[in-house]
């Protein structure tokens, strides 16, 4: 509905307009189920009360980021972090949540919002375009849609970097394991790790982990991939506590990091810091990453046109002792 009004919100909703504008006003309270149904009401219309301004909700999507946190998993956390540190250096109010429903819910209060490493074909993106709510995404969506407005990371050559580093170090048979969520990080990494491997002529060994399963997830993936293939002695991870799994295994197994097996995590993190052979990784500048989110949501804002090179944040080496050359 164009131009929507508060009473049409009401009327949708079952209430009276006065209710409604008590649930956008909080000057007195309403029941839970009422302000559901107004919120809900005035998301399904397009309305935007009045006089609101500078809300901005972040979706954080991957399931795995919240439950990953005290697994010391800090790459989510700390863009989350950085994102909403942004948003309120900026003068914004920000609302923080993993639920796409809950988002989308209070979509009539928002005068913005940030996805967070979006799914394939991200139903929030669509869903707050439809609605005419300005969006930006940190990553791009992995189905190569029409939305544009995103800010990203220089994944692929940061990862081709990472995988040359390991084979530079002596590990020229090298095994990844991933996690199970798609989206354009998990593509990027197998894109450079499958055309490396082509252009050596080197097997693609490849184990998913289940995310929910963390450190001992990762463990069970490294150990059937040991197992099967005994030459195997390098591994690379898509996130520190993968790493700190794969470290496990080889421990496990009588060998020695980095000796027997380096191993290397795509993103940085306290796992991969702290441990017993520190593990050599990619670092996020979390700083560049929010400012530059924060001013493409503004340029959104002034009804500017989307980025037509898109400015992509590379990420930076750190080398330690897991990836030591032998000898």
């Amino acid at each position: 509905m164009a131009h929507a009004r508060l009473a049409d919100v009401a009327e949708h909703a079952g209430v009276s307009t006065t209710t409604a504008s008590q649930v956008f006003s909080g000057k007195r309270p309403v029941s839970a189920d009422t302000r559901r149904r107004v919120l809900e009401s005035a998301a399904a219309l397009g309305y935007r009360p009045k006089g609101r301004t500078g809300t901005i909700g972040v979706l954080v999507r991957p399931a795995e980021a919240v439950t990953s946190f005290l697994a010391g998993t800090t790459s989510f956390s700390t863009i989350t972090g950085a994102v909403t540190l942004g948003l309120l250096n900026a003068g914004y109010t920000a609302f923080v949540s993993s639920s796409h429903a809950e988002l989308t819910a209070i979509a009539a209060r928002l005068d913005g919002a940030v996805v967070l490493h979006p799914n394939f074909e991200d139903e929030t993106l669509h869903e707050l375009e439809s609605r005419r709510i300005p969006v930006v995404a940190f990553d791009r969506d992995p189905s190569g849609s029409s939305f544009e407005w995103w800010v990203g990371i220089n994944y692929f050559s940061s990862f081709i970097r990472l995988i040359q580093h390991i084979h530079a170090t002596g590990g020229d048979t090298i095994g990844l394991i991933i996690g199970e969520t798609d989206n354009m990080y998990r593509r990027s990494i197998l894109q450079a790790y499958s055309a490396l491997a082509v252009s050596s002529g080197n097997r693609q060994l490849i184990r998913v982990a289940d995310n929910d399963e963390g450190v001992e997830g990762a463990r069970a993936a490294a150990t059937r991939l040991l197992e099967a293939n005994p030459d195997c002695n390098a591994i690379l991870t898509s996130s520190s506590v993968f790493a700190a799994g794969a470290e496990a295994a080889v421990t496990r197994r009588g060998l020695s990091v980095p000796e027997d097996v380096r191993i290397a995590s795509v993103l940085d993190g306290a796992p991969a810091e702290t441990a017993a052979c520190p593990i050599t990784s990619l670092r996020l500048d979390t700083t560049a990453i929010a400012s530059r989110v924060v001013e493409v949501l503004e340029e959104r804002f002034r009804d500017g046109e989307p980025p037509v090179v898109h400015q992509c944040i590379p990420l930076e080496l750190v080398v330690r002792g897991s990836t030591a050359r032998a000898g």
